[in-house]
Parts: structure tokens; sequence; C-alpha cells
């Protein structure tokens, strides 16, 4: 049975350092139904919250997204479960230099409501998570109106034939495997991004 449960993103807030450098800086904190999780983030990890114009924040005035170039970076969202494999693609898409992370997700309930705010180009989202898995985020995503403009690219570890076709179909643009490299896996967001 496929439910709905709450979750929010908080912004970053900058703390002190004393290098003065994004070492201070603490992730968003995402609050969740049962917990509340915070992660270390870098220059190039944001998930909104920011003032206008400040590096990583991906929205214009009106609540839009910025319009991309070219030579813009393409913006992903990670969704997984767990935490180990999240926070080592995260890691895995800022190093990437086609790509920057806007933010990370722990569930499915998350992950929309972070689609909503951020506006990614690319969502890499886990298939089998504990309150909605990636099928029941993309027949929402589906079903939105307006439907987001982002593309999904299913990562897991549990992808056969059957889960593959019911993936694209529910409007998956890709699926690949967790046993893939973390550099395919990025590889395959720059390329559903160019599609």
């Amino acid at each position: 049975m496929r439910g709905r449960t709450s979750a929010s993103i908080l912004p970053v807030e900058p703390a002190e350092s004393s290098r003065g450098g994004a070492a201070g800086r603490t992730a968003p904190v995402r609050e969740h139904d049962d917990y509340l999780e915070t992660t270390p983030v870098t220059d190039r990890v944001f998930a909104g919250g920011l003032d206008a114009g400040t590096k990583g924040s991906r929205l214009l005035a009106d609540g839009a997204a910025p319009a991309r170039s070219a030579g813009d970076p393409v913006s992903v969202l990670v969704v997984d479960d767990s935490a180990v494999f999240r926070r080592g693609l995260a890691r895995a898409v800022q190093v990437h230099a086609g790509l920057e992370l806007v933010g990370e997700a722990a569930s499915g309930a998350a992950a929309l409501g972070a689609i909503a705010r951020l506006h990614p180009d690319v969502v890499l989202l886990d298939l089998r998570m504990p309150d909605l898995d990636g099928l029941a985020v993309l027949d929402l995503l589906r079903d939105a109106e307006p439907p987001p403009s982002c593309r999904v690219v299913i990562v897991s570890a549990s992808l056969d034939e059957r889960t593959e076709r019911a993936a694209r179909a529910a409007g998956a643009a890709a699926c690949i495997g967790k046993h893939r490299s973390r550099a395919d896996i990025c590889a395959a967001a720059l390329r559903v991004a160019r599609q």
C-alpha cells in the first residue's frame, strides 16, 4: 500500500569555522517523521533556503527554476534510504565536473518535497524504500500538476527486466544497478539530462 508521509528540508545554516571556509558549514537538516539528519557539506552542496544569487540556490524570486544553458552543470538530487550509499553517491556527484549536487533525501516523501523546492535537472532515485518506493514517487511525479521537469534515473540493487519495464512505464528516463560504479551512475545522470 502506498501512502504519504510529511517531510521537509530546512535551510543551510552557516556555522563558525576557524578557517572561514565551507568546512564550517552544516548541511540542511532533513526532518522526517521519525528522525532528523544532518550531514557535512562542501561549497557545492546546497539544498535551498539561501538568499537569491547565492551559489547553489536553484529558485528565482517567483519560485521558478532558472533556465539552464549548455555550459551549466546538471543539478542532481540523490534519493536513497541507505545513508552509506546515498552519501557515497552524493560525494561522487560533487566531484563530477558536469554535475552539481543540490540535495539529498532519505525517503520518497522527502524526495517529493525536495523536487518541488529544488527543481533538480536529474533525480537519482532508489527503487526500494520503506515509505514511498521509487515507482510510487514516479507515479506521483507523473500525476503532479504541473509535472516537474526533472528526469529520473532509477538506481537499484534489485533491477531485473520486469522492474525496469515498470520503471520506464512509470516515467523513468533510465535505470541502472547499484552494482555499477559511481562514475557509471554519474555518467547516466549526465546522459539523461542531455536527452
